[in-house]
């Protein structure tokens, strides 16, 4: 059992994710973007909104996706709980084995939209509407368990609200679904989940993944098994580090503060234990703050179809530090929300 310690699991965090040294050209983005997909979009965006990796990039990111969506070089799908995410098109084999819910039988309903579509060619709902006479409210639901059976393909071009829908071999008559099965699949993405944040527990694995625990416990024991993983232990909670990872010095965790959204990666892979140790005190939390590597504080306030509202600052320092970091925590959440539209009123329940 490595006895791994808070600042080298935050050291590794900071440097693997690229929050303090941001990917310079799109290789490097690509890579990363590889490595956390399904990239979702950010939390509580327009539709069409093109993923982005947030602080991670020198550049504009998201204008690069915008691009690489319409190539479908990054294509959408729905994998974990049926959520929309992003993935590399040669990443579908991979992702099939993780997530597609297969059909033992396709509906009434589901066989009239899979007869259009093989008939017609891609349609749009409002198209599939007049061709069949269902409602919209009725083809939506049947087209999206379709999409996580990989039966079908939602062509997110660009940010239009009318897209064209396909049969998924259709547009990918290449694509192997049967290429791996789901251990082979979680072999190949449990070391690099884990390495990207220093540490990881079944449950952050659970998390980042939306796969049962005991699914993800089970793979992870036999990685371990083969030496691959390492058993590890970080402030009292049993996880793994990489084989690799497990004689290195981690690099420092370097003194930095970003505000990341729900869907964040790093979020999403600490989920559960920020909902148990963060919870708002009135309003919803809008961001989470990483703090020298560590989650440390939320912004309060509330969503809104118009600019959000930003209440408060929690924080989960000592006072003294609260105070002294004031001006670059405020400074961290004026780079997303900008403080001529969204306001923050107070800081540590102190008016601004």
């Amino acid at each position: 059992m490595i006895n791994m310690k808070i600042r080298e699991a935050a050291g590794w965090l900071l440097h693997r994710q690229r929050l303090i040294n941001p990917v310079q050209c799109p290789a490097e983005y690509d890579e990363l973007f590889r490595a956390m997909a399904p990239v979702p979009t950010p939390y509580w965006c327009a539709p069409g909104t093109a993923p982005k990796l947030a602080h991670r990039a020198a550049f504009d990111d998201q204008a690069y996706t915008y691009g690489l969506r319409a190539q479908r070089i990054i294509v959408k799908g729905r994998f974990q709980r049926g959520n929309i995410g992003y993935i590399f098109a040669d990443q579908w084999p991979l992702f099939a084995a993780l997530y597609r819910k297969p059909l033992a039988a396709m509906s009434p309903r589901q066989k009239l939209l899979w007869t259009c579509l093989e008939q017609e060619g891609p349609l749009s709902v409002g198209q599939l509407r007049e061709v069949t006479g269902l409602p919209a409210k009725e083809i939506t639901p049947a087209l999206h368990r379709m999409q996580q059976a990989f039966l079908v393909f939602e062509d997110q071009a660009d940010g239009e609200g009318d897209r064209s829908w396909f049969r998924f071999e259709s547009e990918f008559p290449d694509t192997d679904l049967a290429t791996y099965n789901q251990e082979q699949a979680l072999a190949m993405v449990l070391p690099e989940l884990i390495a990207l944040n220093g540490f990881l527990d079944s449950g952050g694995l659970a998390d980042v993944l939306a796969l049962p625990e005991r699914i993800v416990r089970t793979a992870a024991d036999r990685l371990t098994d083969r030496g691959v993983l390492r058993a590890a232990c970080l402030e009292g909670v049993s996880g793994y580090v990489t084989a690799k990872d497990a004689g290195r010095t981690a690099p420092r965790a370097e003194t930095s503060v970003f505000a990341l959204d729900r869907n964040d990666f790093c979020v999403r892979c600490h989920s559960r234990e920020l909902k148990k140790r963060m919870t708002p005190a009135q309003g919803d939390t809008l961001y989470y703050l990483l703090i020298d590597g560590r989650f440390a504080g939320i912004v309060t306030g509330r969503f809104r179809n118009g600019p959000f509202e930003a209440w408060d600052v929690q924080l989960q320092l000592g006072a003294d530090e609260a105070k002294a970091r004031q001006e670059e925590i405020l400074q961290a959440v004026a780079q997303v929300l900008d403080p001529a539209v969204s306001p923050l009123r107070r800081y540590q329940g102190r008016v601004l």
